[in-house]
């Protein structure tokens, strides 16, 4: 086997992590004989020990003499990411978005979009896993639309989230895959925001004020969202029903009055 189908292998399984957890796993041990075909960085990061195969790879990678550098680069980013060493792996793989090779391309972008996932930098998050999975194939290229998608949903980009989600659904070839896609875009992706208070207490008074108008419209009671400020200050959110289309939450806007306004449902 090439070596570049290895490490294709290797981070199809980085990739191949739980739909909803962010943390980089390692693929599958291979074969001590497959092993003795690549370098070495490659077997140690597909075995799981990150810290040497970081070492490996930059040692690779400092190789005057190296006909290209892309590949150990690629492992020791994917390894520093691992480690949750986030800078050294922004280091090593933001040169390589760029690359002509799109399975190292893709990758690269996939991780980056990971680690600022992972920092709620949900906009530049959006844009390397909207790439990565313009770049990549089958389930990995639908994992990394997925993503994609929930940082737009967290953006408050609904239709966005439902591009990527939609094109995600044509590459998955993964029941699993399948399913938490249609999850997301069978949820409803619009709510009528009644108001946000600093204390509990006044978005309980608004819950209270409310009730009347809200069930009497049909919208159900009006529920208490958390949410934190820019600022770092915690802010109570009073919102009323559930809504698939933006037209839908615009009419019970109009009918609850002009204070309220039309929110995005965030993806957990």
């Amino acid at each position: 086997m090439k070596t570049s189908d290895r490490i294709r292998r290797s981070m199809a399984a980085q990739l191949s992590i739980p739909l909803l957890a962010m943390a980089t796993v390692c693929g599958c041990a291979s074969s001590s004989a497959l092993q003795s075909e690549s370098p070495d960085y490659v077997g140690l990061y597909e075995s799981g020990h990150y810290a040497t195969a970081y070492r490996s790879a930059q040692a690779a990678a400092s190789d005057q003499s190296a006909r290209s550098v892309d590949q150990p680069s690629l492992i020791a980013g994917l390894s520093a990411h691992a480690m949750g060493h986030y800078k050294d792996a922004e280091m090593w793989l933001t040169p390589l978005v760029q690359n002509q090779d799109p399975e190292i391309s893709g990758r690269a972008a996939a991780a980056l979009g990971l680690i600022e996932k992972d920092r709620k930098q949900y906009d530049k998050a959006a844009s390397h896993l909207s790439l990565a999975a313009t770049r990549l194939e089958g389930n990995e290229a639908a994992r990394a639309g997925l993503h994609a998608g929930d940082c737009f949903a967290l953006l408050g980009r609904p239709e966005a989230a439902r591009i990527q989600y939609n094109l995600a659904r044509t590459a998955a070839t993964d029941e699993s895959v399948w399913k938490a896609l249609d999850e997301r875009l069978a949820r409803a992706e619009y709510t009528v925001q009644l108001g946000a208070y600093s204390t509990l207490a006044n978005a309980e008074r608004a819950v209270m004020s409310t009730s009347r108008i809200a069930r009497r419209l049909g919208l159900g009671d009006p529920f208490i969202t958390e949410d934190v400020a820019s600022t770092g200050q915690r802010v109570y959110i009073v919102q009323v029903g559930t809504f698939r289309t933006r037209n839908d939450a615009d009419q019970a806007r109009l009918r609850l009055g002009p204070d309220t306004i039309v929110a995005s449902v965030p993806i957990e």
